[in-house]
C-alpha cells in the first residue's frame, strides 16, 4: 500500500483481527504497530501541508489523506459531513500608551482569539487583573505531563525504547486558561490580552479556544517578547491600551 502524499515508500498493512492477520492468529497487537520512523513520516507529510484550522485547505486535504490511510488498513472509512463556523484571523494589534505622554507607546502585532469579537477597536485602561471596563493582561504557560503518569493510567503500553521513563510531554494548553478567559468576560472587561510567556517557543499564533463558542469581547494573544515591550510602558500608572482587530473572521461554514 502506498499512502497518498508520502515519499513513495510502500508498506503492506492489514487490520488487526482480520482473517489471516497476526491478530486473528492470536499474536499480540504490537506486531501490527508501525515503526517510529514511519509514524514520524506521516506527521511530516501532514505538517508540510500548512496550517490545518477548520475550513482551511490543508485541513480538508488531511481528512482525505487520513481516510485513504485508514482504508489501506482494511477499515471501512466514511467521510461524514460536518457543518461548523470557521475563524480566519487577518490582523490584530495591541497598542499601549501613557495618558500623560501618548508619544511614549508600544504597538505589537497580536493574534485574535478564535470566536471572540471579530472586528473591533477598543481603548481602555490596561491592567493585570481582570476588571470591568479595563483591558486585562493575563499570562499563560503550557502544561507539562510526565509520561510515567500516563503510563500508570494506560490499559496498554508500547514503549520498546523505554522512552516513557524520562519523557515529559508539553501540552499545548495552559491550565485554567478557559476559566480565566470566561471569568474576565463575565467581569465586564473591555478587552483581553493573553500573553504566552510560559511557552517553549516564541509565538503569538495560538488557535485557542476552538470550541466555536462566541465570546463578546475583543481578545488577542501576544508573545513573551512583545509583552516585554508593552511592559516597559504599562509599568507606569495611568497606562491605556487599544486593541484593534481587523476582520478577525470571515465567518462561514464548511462541510
Amino acid at each position: 500500500m502506498t499512502v497518498p502524499g508520502d515519499t513513495g515508500r510502500s508498506r503492506r498493512t492489514t487490520a488487526p483481527g482480520a482473517p489471516g492477520t497476526p491478530g486473528a492468529a492470536g499474536r499480540e497487537w504490537r506486531a501490527t504497530v508501525p515503526e517510529t520512523a514511519e509514524i514520524m513520516a506521516w506527521i511530516e507529510t501532514i505538517t508540510a501541508r500548512g496550517i490545518r484550522r477548520p475550513g482551511y485547505p490543508a485541513d480538508a486535504w488531511t481528512e482525505r489523506w487520513a481516510a485513504g490511510l485508514l482504508a489501506g488498513f482494511g477499515l471501512d472509512v466514511r467521510l461524514a459531513p460536518v457543518e461548523v463556523p470557521t475563524w480566519h484571523p487577518v490582523s490584530a494589534t495591541l497598542r499601549a500608551h501613557l495618558d500623560a505622554d501618548p508619544a511614549r507607546s508600544a504597538e505589537v502585532e497580536t493574534f485574535a482569539l478564535p470566536y471572540t469579537t471579530p472586528r473591533a477597536t477598543v481603548t481602555a485602561p490596561l491592567d493585570r487583573p481582570a476588571g470591568s471596563g479595563r483591558i486585562a493582561v493575563r499570562e499563560h504557560t503550557f502544561a507539562e505531563l510526565p509520561q510515567t503518569f500516563v503510563r500508570e493510567l494506560a490499559t496498554a503500553v508500547h514503549d520498546p525504547e523505554g522512552a516513557f521513563d524520562e519523557l515529559v510531554r508539553t501540552l499545548s494548553f495552559a491550565p485554567g486558561y478557559l476559566e480565566d478567559l470566561d471569568g474576565a468576560v463575565a467581569s465586564g472587561v473591555a478587552g483581553y490580552a493573553g500573553a504566552l510567556t510560559g511557552v517553549p517557543w516564541e509565538t503569538r499564533d495560538y488557535y485557542v479556544p476552538y470550541d466555536a463558542v462566541r465570546r463578546p469581547v475583543p481578545a488577542v494573544f501576544d508573545s513573551a517578547d512583545t509583552l516585554d515591550m508593552v511592559d516597559e510602558v504599562s509599568l507606569v500608572p495611568l497606562t491605556r491600551a487599544a486593541i484593534r482587530i481587523v476582520e478577525g473572521t470571515r465567518d462561514r461554514s464548511f462541510r
